[in-house]
């Protein structure tokens, strides 16, 4: 006995086979044309055809790429299947202001702007085998320069040099090749030193100057920043050494010394140590050492200059005497003290470890028979170096995003330092939401339900900023394509 089944299963297991082999994600749209559709017989299937593209307009950034939609339609519908027989064609007009296209891939068209500015037009046409185009459409197109902030730079400086008891003075200039409005400061100056703020736009010059004294011989840092004002604004610092040399003070080399006993004669000098024969003039004997004290960052490697005084004058024909360097905490220091005893201009180096902490440097001169002749001390700090180092944005990556499905995903932002970040979006699609948020680790949501009207390609741009001094930022734009729905006619 043969079995039967009823007409309307048997109609729904054959759709259901259908949808299973075609790997259909949405239900079968009614076509209401009947069987035959798809059979290349699309121009008599539509009593009306219309062409739309997206976005219809769009304004470009020199040297960006930009993918329009052009979407088909079919007695105002947009056309599918058979509906959809024939090719899309697209010019540009002038072409002079692109660098490649307009390239067509099936509904998308692809352009790629040069770098000139101007206005342009893309012209989309759809063309039937047989009948030739049966809709046309076209997108105004605006291209501008492109207005990324390049950052100012300031110019090479160079080691400075100076002699004790001089004025040293130069210049300093910074530059931005976008023209922004610019603010040249001083973070750090030697005492006495002086450097005022100086703002101009596209190009800034700021003067340096110092009064120097015999307490100045030695090394010293000076560093400058300067900043614009675009978005995100951007900085450069330059840091460089100052060395102030001994000079020969008023007077020296010139006094006339008597003494009772052996020997006379002008410029010349006697040392007396101990007990001897005769009356004479005992000297007074001493060291200079500069910095006094000093404020050392973990690893960092500093020189004194050691002179030798004479009744409290320099002497640098004073070579009696051994030169010699203690340090009472040696965990402190990675290398030295290390003497270079070549009066008058004596250095001792050190460098320091990776420990927080301070010690006491001392610098002696002893006989060459035994005995201290003369000693002084230099307070030293070792500190933990800090300097901004600004904060970044994971990266994201381009997205791909469908009409009627949630966009959605997560930025991220954190920072070496330990800093309060405020993350926001400098620019997000219409009906986007990304809201600003501040912490140490910052993280917040971007969401977005595209429609219709956003396919096409878009961008948004995220920003974070630090707490530090100067405030530094990063920025990272991604790339966001719309596609059309999943479901023909949805």
């Amino acid at each position: 006995m043969k079995s039967s089944k009823p007409l309307g299963l048997t109609l729904m297991l054959a759709l259901i086979t259908a949808m299973v082999t075609m790997g259909m994600e949405c239900p079968l749209q009614p076509s209401g044309e009947g069987e035959g559709e798809g059979e290349g017989e699309g121009a008599d299937l539509c009593d009306s055809h219309g062409l739309l593209v997206n976005p219809p307009s769009v304004a470009m950034l020199t040297n960006s790429t930009q993918v329009f939609m052009g979407t088909r339609l079919c007695d105002g519908l947009p056309a599918t299947g058979g509906r959809n027989t024939g090719v899309l064609l697209a010019a540009f007009d002038p072409i002079a202001l692109l660098d490649d296209g307009p390239t067509v891939t099936g509904d998308l068209v692809t352009i790629l702007s040069g770098n000139t500015e101007g206005m342009g037009t893309l012209s989309l046409s759809w063309e039937l085998p047989g009948e030739g185009v049966v809709a046309t459409t076209a997108a105004d197109v605006t291209i501008s320069a492109t207005s990324q902030n390049m950052g100012p730079v300031i110019d090479p400086i160079g080691l400075q040099t100076v002699t004790a008891g001089e004025m040293l003075m130069f210049d300093v200039t910074a530059n931005d090749a976008d023209g922004d409005n610019l603010t040249l400061s001083a973070d750090v100056l030697p005492a006495g030193a002086s450097f005022p703020t100086v703002m101009d736009a596209g190009s800034v010059t700021g003067n340096f100057t110092w009064d120097t004294t015999l307490a100045d011989v030695g090394p010293h840092e000076a560093e400058f920043t300067v900043v614009d004002d675009g978005v995100p604004p951007l900085s450069h610092d330059r840091s460089i050494l100052i060395l102030v040399e001994e000079g020969v003070l008023p007077g020296e080399g010139e006094g006339e010394g008597e003494g009772e006993g052996e020997g006379e004669g002008e410029g010349e000098c006697e040392i007396i140590v101990g007990e001897g024969e005769g009356e004479g003039v005992v000297e007074d004997l001493g060291l200079f050492v500069n910095p006094p004290s000093v404020i050392l960052t973990r690893s960092q490697s500093l020189f004194f200059t050691v002179s030798r005084l004479t009744n409290g004058v320099i002497d640098p024909l004073s070579t009696e005497g051994i030169l010699t360097a203690r340090f009472d905490k040696p965990e402190l220091l990675s290398i030295g003290p290390i003497v270079t005893d070549s009066p008058p201009n004596s250095l001792v180096t050190i460098i320091a470890a990776s420990i927080d902490d301070s010690g006491i440097l001392t610098v002696s001169l002893e006989s060459p028979q035994g005995g201290i002749l003369a000693s002084v001390d230099a307070p030293v700090l070792v500190t933990a170096q800090f300097r901004n180092q600004g904060p970044a944005i994971e990266p994201i990556g381009p997205k791909l995003g469908r009409v009627g499905e949630v966009l959605q995903f997560t930025v991220t932002a954190s920072d070496f330092d330990p800093q309060t970040l405020t993350l926001s979006a400098l620019n997000i699609p219409p009906g986007a939401v990304f809201d600003t948020t501040t912490g140490g680790l910052v993280s917040q949501d971007f969401t977005w339900l595209p429609t219709t009207a956003d396919i096409g390609t878009h961008s948004a741009t995220f920003f974070v900023i630090d707490s530090g001094s100067p405030p530094l930022s990063h920025s990272e734009t991604v790339r966001i394509d719309v596609l059309a729905c999943r479901c023909p006619g949805c």
